[in-house]
């Protein structure tokens, strides 16, 4: 996998749908996160997004802080007193060395560049802190609507996926930091969602964003229409879930 060497934006343009319907993370993640933590004084959330992630670790650590490039990502962002959001790259942090005790990458590392960003993180962690990054691929609804999302993610949005994307689909496999990694775990995302709701977080992905730039809304209709045959009644909810790959790393002790 070809290392990003840019920090990229590709969400700004629908931030209100991404903050709306990207899946949440299961409690059971947090939980873990935080029991592994050497304290539980300082959580950083990088490429923080809608704040998903930072509001979640907000209920397990006295100060979180989101970080985000993107002005129009943080403007959507969850909210909670102990919780802080700055627009910065994960690469140059205005942090001091040694201060923070959990460092969380959720659905992002791709668009971060992997060589500072990891000197970075290495640099604010403290001494026996945990970096936690995580992936999720491909969702999963059943046969008769997997068959519509394949034919829309690969033949249709196929081109506008970026090398990155790829790199998610393999769980960030080759990763390497300058960090002690543990044995890299599977778990699953699980949602009951309507068809609305199913719909909105397919409108999320970076390709479709990139793909409306090149073509007109309506080419899509006619896969919205052969989804709405294959789900059912728009109001039925269907169970979806993602297979999430969990990397953990640890800087070294004093």
């Amino acid at each position: 996998m070809k290392n990003p060497t840019a920090p990229k934006d590709l969400f700004s343009g629908h931030s209100r749908e991404y903050a709306s319907y990207r899946p949440h993370y299961p409690d059971a993640l947090f939980n873990q996160l935080a029991a592994q933590a050497p304290c539980r004084t300082l959580a950083l959330d990088l490429a923080t997004g809608s704040g998903q992630s930072a509001r979640a670790l907000a209920h397990h650590f006295q100060r979180v802080l989101g970080v985000d490039l993107s002005r129009h990502q943080l403007s959507h962002c969850s909210q909670a007193p102990n919780l802080n959001y700055l627009m910065a790259l994960g690469e140059s942090l205005p942090l001091r060395d040694g201060c923070v005790d959990l460092v969380t990458i959720a659905q992002a590392l791709h668009w971060l560049a992997l060589e500072p960003m990891g000197l970075e993180v290495a640099r604010v962690l403290k001494p026996g802190g945990l970096l936690a990054i995580w992936s999720y691929g491909n969702c999963s609804v059943g046969n008769d609507v997997d068959r519509v999302v394949h034919h829309l993610y690969e033949e249709i949005l196929g081109p506008f996926w970026t090398e990155e994307r790829r790199w998610v689909e393999q769980g960030y496999a080759g990763l390497s930091l300058p960090l002690e990694e543990e044995t890299p775990r599977l778990m699953t995302l699980r949602h009951s969602w309507t068809l609305p709701q199913f719909i909105g977080y397919l409108q999320t992905w970076s390709a479709l964003q990139r793909y409306l730039g090149h073509h007109e809304e309506a080419t899509l209709e006619p896969t919205w229409e052969d989804l709405a045959g294959a789900w059912g009644a728009p109001e039925q909810h269907r169970e979806v879930h993602w297979p999430l790959t969990l990397r953990l790393f640890h800087k070294p002790g004093v």
